[in-house]
């Protein structure tokens, strides 16, 4: 499991909340909009081209709707996302930054922030920003940050402190599919492979398979010494995701 993944998944529950607002916005024309109004249209757009991968439109309505609010939090916010997307890391901090400054207790833009930070293998802070979002009682998805740290603290080496932040995520979410891969994969990595396989069973049945599970499939299975299942785990990966990292890796 990567960050990236588990901040795809966030980004798809923020993100379906944006086009019902941009839907609405678009139903009840009106007089020319206020700056900020405007601002807040712009940027709600611009993040909906960045979901779609539509980086130089989501550039463009993202800088007009900052033009029009220089102090629009969710303006710097997504484009803090679009510059991380672009691997623009300095602008990306600047902008992070930027939000924060404004709107410093927002959940989402900590979690973001701290999952940007853990890339940057800045760990300990990323850490301080995963504890501030789920430390909001109104954050409705803490189990996404509880991950992320929890993602984090096994990119530091931390196992023990990984597999803490994983139950507590669990705890809230308990079919929550990145924390059931990242247990998966902290327990092959204990070298647990019985238990390994019980949460990465757990997590297919909910998430169903991919390039990263059939991979993690056929390493815990070769580790069992149940050799066939292994096989066809490789087998089933080079047929369906043979342009994958994971498919390349076993050439």
């Amino acid at each position: 499991m990567n960050n990236n993944n588990i901040i795809k998944t966030f980004g798809f529950i923020l993100f379906c909340f944006i086009t019902l607002n941009l839907a609405s916005c678009a139903s009840n024309p009106a007089a020319a909009p206020k700056p900020k109004s405007a601002a807040s249209f712009n940027a709600r757009l611009g993040a909906e081209y960045l979901r779609k991968g539509k980086m130089q439109l989501a550039s463009e309505k993202l800088e007009k709707a900052l033009s029009q609010d220089p102090d629009s939090a969710s303006a710097h916010h997504y484009y803090a996302l679009l510059q991380e997307a672009l691997k623009q890391n300095k602008k990306a901090q600047l902008h992070f930054r930027k939000a924060l400054h404004i709107t410093p207790d927002d959940p989402q833009l900590n979690n973001n922030y701290g999952s940007f930070l853990c890339k940057l293998k800045n760990y300990s802070e990323a850490e301080k920003h995963f504890l501030k979002a789920t430390s909001d009682p109104l954050y409705s998805t803490p189990y996404f940050a509880l991950t992320n740290a929890g993602v984090c603290a096994h990119d530091a080496g931390n196992l023990e402190k990984a597999e803490k932040f994983f139950n507590k995520a669990l705890k809230k979410q308990a079919n929550f599919p990145p924390a059931l891969y990242a247990v998966a994969k902290l327990a092959y990595d204990q070298r647990d492979y019985s238990r390994a396989q019980a949460f990465l069973f757990r997590y297919t049945e909910t998430a169903g398979e991919n390039a990263k599970s059939l991979a993690l499939c056929k390493q815990i299975n070769v580790q069992l010494g149940e050799l066939k299942q292994a096989d066809e785990c490789s087998a089933k990966l080079l047929k369906l995701y043979p342009n994958s990292k994971e498919a390349i890796s076993l050439n």
